[in-house]
């Protein structure tokens, strides 16, 4: 094996570290970080081998690797990145020679495998101003921030020009997010031998958490600055404040014999009524003004009065509550701040069910969805592959409903016979 192996990771894999900021944690702190047993984390590996018939042996031969893995972070070390320091050592079992026959020993002894991960941030971009500047690539600038100058402004890139131009694109991913649910259920359900059954359920909830994106990989499009992964603290991209239902279900008596009791006799009518608040919308600027690289920035809000009046399909939000952030600097709208248009409908379903002869009988099916074809505005801005929804203000199309939520109303008749 060899004596060092010095690897450029993307993320931490299956170890499951947690991860620290150095700028921030005490030596004391750091200490109390390392005693966590999910700091040093022991991992086992088994390596099988087949031994050829030829070589006159049935034994297998086999090798175990123990292997500890210890963080340490930039205050610490001689290199701005972290590192997992990972002692390890193996005990290998070959044949002795033909026949079954085998023996374990010590194998060749590893002394440490160095894997070297980006810090968080590490690879953003520094804000250097809008003067005139020489960077670190030997060029003059007559302004020192912008977008086509991000590599140059990387921070990997101004400890070290030569090593930082071989690296491609680095994404940290980490364990760090959170998210915190509080909801608030209400049931009532009633059942009367007369036919007549109502159930309703009523939710009041709020869930609050850092941005947290479903799909990988999230190439500079995660926490807005990386260093401060707080700042994205706001509601999650599945909040509802409000959530309800209403069920109600009916049956006819038997209303004699003839005609009249097999006309109107035992018809069944269930409805359902949903209600719910709208969806979450995190207003972009759909620019870099922070120039770090990152995507997805959030607009200032000037302007309490973030909605349109009156809402439109064609302007739902006050476009003049919303500006865009001075170069170099971070919008103060909170993540997911705005709602899209309610939501509810209805739908119905009517049934009744003949018997024949037998074990014969048909069945008769009316169903409508949106009753009352209500007319439910879509989410005027963009749904996210990885979940949520955007309204970019740098758009035309900005606070524009394009889309409807749920289909327009559907009548179905059906006839099932059953024999």
């Amino acid at each position: 094996m060899p004596a060092m192996a010095l690897v450029a990771a993307l993320a931490l894999g299956a170890a499951g570290l947690s991860a620290v900021r150095a700028d921030e944690e005490t030596p004391a702190e750091l200490a109390r970080e390392f005693n966590d047993p999910l700091t040093a984390v022991p991992q086992i590996f088994v390596q099988d081998a087949y031994t050829p018939s030829s070589f006159g042996t049935e034994a297998q031969s086999n090798r175990v690797i123990g292997r500890l893995i210890l963080p340490r972070v930039p205050r610490f070390s001689l290199f701005p990145l972290v590192q997992l320091i990972r002692p390890s050592m193996s005990l290998v079992t070959v044949p002795t020679g033909r026949g079954r026959g085998t023996r374990t020993e010590l194998g060749d002894m590893q002394l440490f495998d160095l894997a070297v991960l980006p810090w968080p941030s590490r690879e953003t971009g520094i804000y250097m101003g809008v003067g005139a500047c020489t960077l670190r690539d030997g060029r003059a600038y007559p302004v020192c921030s912008t977008n086509a100058n991000l590599n140059v402004r990387r921070v990997l890139y101004q400890e070290n020009p030569t090593e930082a131009a071989l690296i491609g694109t680095l994404d940290l991913n980490d364990d760090i997010g959170w998210q915190e649910y509080r909801g608030l259920k209400l049931s009532v359900q009633r059942r009367s031998a007369g036919g007549l059954s109502l159930s309703g359920n009523y939710t009041l909830s709020r869930c609050m958490g850092t941005k947290t994106p479903n799909t990988f990989s999230q190439i500079a499009s995660g926490y807005t600055n990386p260093a401060d992964p707080e700042f994205d603290k706001g509601y999650c991209d599945q909040d509802r404040r409000h959530l309800a239902s209403v069920t109600v279900g009916a049956e006819t008596p038997s209303i004699g014999r003839g005609a009249l009791g097999v006309l109107a006799s035992r018809w069944r009518a269930s409805g359902i009524v949903t209600i719910q608040s709208g969806s979450r919308i995190d207003i972009i600027t759909g620019r870099d003004n922070a120039l770090n690289g990152q995507r997805n920035q959030r607009v200032n809000k000037v302007s309490d009065d973030v909605y349109a009046h009156p809402r439109t399909l064609t302007n739902y939000f006050n476009r003049a509550a919303f500006a865009q952030p001075d170069p170099g600097t971070y919008g103060n709208l909170m993540r997911n701040a705005l709602t899209g248009p309610n939501y509810w409908s209805t739908d119905l379903a009517v049934t009744r069910q003949i018997g024949l002869a037998s074990t014969r009988n048909l069945e008769l099916r009316l169903e409508a969805f949106n009753l009352f074809n209500t007319f439910n505005w879509g989410i005027p801005g963009t749904e996210l592959t990885a979940g949520g929804w955007q309204a970019n203000l740098n758009a035309g199309t900005f606070g524009r409903i394009t889309t409807q939520a749920g289909a327009p109303r559907i009548i179905q008749l059906g006839i099932k016979y059953a024999f």
